[in-house]
């Protein structure tokens, strides 16, 4: 009896201080083992159900959420496959269609539009797959054809001189409107590549004066992880691929021609290839980098130049405002100050 007391009065029920002569560990656990026959009994209940779904096949309500979450990611996939082949049916029909017809894209204009579409990443319009050349051309003549028979309806059953001048517009818009957007994409695109190419060059500059054995690629992919430009991204991409299918050497033929735009670009894919000959161009680098840096020079000062120039107008016009507020302040408080000038007189 005494023992119990004196367990009953370390866990505070009975009203005396604690004895120093108990285990403490041996106590907490007495006080602990509600507790772990609890976990143990939920434990067991849960081995238990588990068992049951097994023996009777039973799909969890939460695998069921699983699965039909899973099903739903996998239709869409599927609709969205559909959709894919649809358009590229549709895309595919259309190109036979107008190639076939005396609006089909003239040969000689075959290659001026395949580098700008390429270079420009027309896309269809789900905006899935890039377009061929022949392919955005039959799009711009499908185009034209709804422009043209709404212009007819428009003759019908609106205004014959409205109808015609529609007419005209659509077919001037759709002749030279299109290849007009697509030139001024893959001028930005260029520009942008213009403007980060000084600093991809000298990080090859100094792998080809040396003469060296480090694979140009490896220099490449150093230089892509620095640079936050997209097109130099894509433009790295462009050569990594061109370099392991072809080899270092003939790749500088197909890199100069898909940007052929960009003399910067052919000028090194020319001494890439001398390199890889064995000539001396030694010079002909050192001309390239000060060319460059020159260049680089030059942008950095026009731009500074230009910010002088927008520092200068905006300046200009806080003058001028600020006067018109003096002005306008004073034409307020001169009568006022007449009449003291008066009272004071």
């Amino acid at each position: 009896m005494g023992t119990g007391g004196e367990i009953l009065d370390y866990t505070g029920r009975g009203g005396q201080k604690p004895s120093l002569d108990l285990n403490d560990n041996l106590i907490r656990m007495f006080v602990a083992l509600p507790y772990i026959k609890l976990v143990i009994y939920v434990l067991l209940v849960l081995v238990a159900l588990i068992i049951i779904m097994k023996m009777f096949k039973i799909k969890s309500p939460f695998k069921g959420k699983a699965v039909r979450g899973q099903i739903a990611h996998m239709e869409a996939i599927r609709k969205r496959d559909v959709q894919i082949v649809r358009v590229n049916r549709f895309i595919s029909n259309l190109t036979h269609l107008v190639e076939k017809s005396p609006f089909g894209l003239n040969k000689s204009y075959l290659d001026y539009w395949e580098y700008n579409v390429s270079r420009a990443g027309v896309k269809d319009p789900t905006g899935n797959r890039k377009l061929g050349p022949k392919e955005f051309h039959a799009f711009i003549i499908l185009g034209q054809l709804i422009g043209i028979a709404v212009s007819v309806l428009v003759i019908v059953f609106v205004n014959s001189l409205l109808g015609w001048l529609l007419m005209l517009l659509v077919v001037v818009i759709s002749n030279y409107m299109p290849m007009a957007v697509v030139r001024q994409i893959v001028k930005a695109k260029d520009g942008e590549i213009k403007k980060h190419f000084s600093d991809f060059y000298l990080m090859v500059h100094y792998v080809l004066l040396e003469g060296t054995s480090t694979p140009l690629s490896s220099v490449m992919k150093s230089y892509d992880k620095t640079t936050e430009s997209d097109e130099m991204h894509k433009f790295i991409d462009v050569c990594l691929h061109n370099i392991d299918t072809y080899g270092e050497y003939e790749a500088t033929r197909y890199i100069a021609k898909q940007y052929r735009e960009i003399p910067e670009v052919s000028k090194l894919m020319r001494l890439i290839r001398q390199a890889n000959q064995g000539g001396d161009i030694h010079m002909d680098l050192t001309g390239f980098r000060a060319e460059l840096i020159k260049e680089k020079r030059y942008e950095i000062s026009k731009k500074t130049d230009k910010l002088i120039k927008q520092a200068r107008a905006s300046f200009n016009i806080l003058t001028v405002v600020l006067v018109q507020a003096i002005l306008s302040a004073m034409s307020i408080y001169l009568p006022d100050l007449g009449l003291m000038k008066s009272f004071l007189g």
